[in-house]
């Protein structure tokens, strides 16, 4: 977010009316937290631990210094799931909005 909201600094007035620094985060979950092994070797996700992990995780960030943010997450994520030795599932998504109030100083030349 630093750099995001440093990056919107960097705009001149005739460049943006308001300077966002907007940031997307993917959140991801180690397999073996969620899952179990069903039928036939198949692992099979937990929806209720997905749950209990991504509201962990949400409470955990500082969304008191965000201007606004929003996320989504589904209840089924057995389609957003890597595969491999490290599998991951991606449950969602997270939008955080900081406005920048005042520009980068730019040094004179």
């Amino acid at each position: 977010m630093k750099r995001a909201t440093h990056d919107a600094g960097n705009l001149t007035t005739d460049q943006a009316a308001h300077r966002l620094g907007i940031v997307f985060v993917a959140p991801y979950i180690p397999l073996s937290e969620v899952s179990s092994p069903g039928a036939r070797g198949v692992c099979v996700i937990d929806v209720g631990k997905v749950r209990a992990a991504i509201t962990a995780w949400i409470d955990r960030l500082p969304t008191h210094t965000y201007d606004a943010y929003a996320y989504t997450f589904v209840d089924t994520c057995s389609e957003y799931v890597t595969d491999g030795p490290n599998a991951r599932v991606f449950p969602g998504v997270l939008l955080a909005v900081k406005r920048r109030r005042r520009g980068t100083r730019r040094k004179r030349t």
